[in-house]
């Protein structure tokens, strides 16, 4: 498992996870919902469940979870999170590619 920070925009990053078996078939990109974060059992048996079929996932936070607040981000925010994950936005399926990649070298060196 790699940990690293997602940027959101020029002020804002949140705490990612990247599970990753060897020669992965695809990746699976998820976050959580409003009342657990990116760390509770049911994401790291569904991360686990993925790597044993050889599919890698990537979970991350959003910014109200990263700040330890009850109550969930704005619309605008929650947004350009999900914007910002590799699978989305402009280029997401060879930004997720790099990633991965990204991830193998670094396992590696």
């Amino acid at each position: 498992m790699e940990s690293f920070r997602l940027e959101v925009d020029a002020t804002r990053s949140v705490s990612a996870l990247l599970v990753k078996p060897d020669n992965p078939v695809a990746c699976f990109v998820f976050a959580h919902g409003a009342g657990a974060g990116m760390g509770h059992p049911f994401m790291e048996k569904v991360a686990n469940a993925l790597f044993d079929r050889r599919v890698a996932s990537l979970r991350y936070q959003f910014p109200f979870m990263e700040a330890r607040l009850r109550r969930p981000d704005h619309p605008t925010v929650a947004q350009a999170t999900v914007s910002a994950s590799p699978s989305m936005g402009q280029g997401g399926a060879s930004r997720t590619r790099c990633l991965l990649q990204a991830a193998s070298h670094s396992a590696v060196a």
